[in-house]
């Protein structure tokens, strides 16, 4: 593995190559030593990544290293079979939430070990590989900078949790009430069954 501390660039550096920011990609996530965060905006930026190997390094590192891999992206049933061998292979190792897919948000963020980011742009998301897809890419190993991208990756992951609970509560009261319109039905019928001869005579 390659540790990050010998990857020398600039605080900021802005890289206009593909190919360079695709070799810097899996080189940073092969030197992760503690935490990889990586968001994803759409499926396709998924798939990419996960075709130039950066989903199977984070495994590997995970596995291996044990380091923690945090993933943020949309749902999609074409990316459902390879976010569950993620989760299943890597045990709590590598975890994954989804996210909304906007057509607004156009880059793919990854943090290592809350030291270095590379932020890449999405030129055209309907390329099928990476180097015709990404743009400009930014490094950085500035720690307000770096520190910027896990505050809103952390801001996220904590919103895809309270939407869970939400959505659990939502699921719970929905079932609360229909039990409760049926006891009413079943009461309201008890109710009735015995002052219908009453009423009849």
């Amino acid at each position: 593995m390659y540790p990050i501390q010998h990857i020398v660039l600039s605080n900021i550096e802005v890289i206009p190559n593909s190919s360079r920011a695709r070799d810097l990609y899996l080189t940073l996530v092969k030197a992760a030593e503690e935490e990889i965060l990586l968001i994803f905006p759409t499926t396709n930026s998924f798939i990419r990544q996960e075709k130039i190997g950066v989903i199977q390094v984070a495994k590997k590192v995970a596995k291996e290293l044990d380091v923690q891999v945090r993933i943020l992206m949309p749902v999609h049933e074409s990316t459902g079979q390879s976010v569950q061998s993620l989760r299943g292979q890597n045990g709590n190792a590598i975890d994954v939430r989804n996210i909304e897919q906007t057509s607004g948000t156009q880059i793919t963020i990854l943090v290592v070990d809350r030291n270095v980011s590379l932020v890449m742009e999405i030129r055209d998301d309907s390329r099928e590989t990476f180097d015709e897809a990404i743009g400009l890419s930014t490094y950085s190993n500035s720690k307000p900078g770096v520190l910027s991208y896990v505050a809103i990756f952390e801001n996220l992951w904590k919103q895809t949790e309270l939407y869970e609970n939400i959505k659990k509560s939502h699921e719970q009261l929905e079932v609360h009430t229909k039990t409760q319109k049926e006891f009413i039905n079943i009461a309201a019928h008890e109710l009735r069954t015995p002052i219908q001869p009453i009423a009849d005579s």
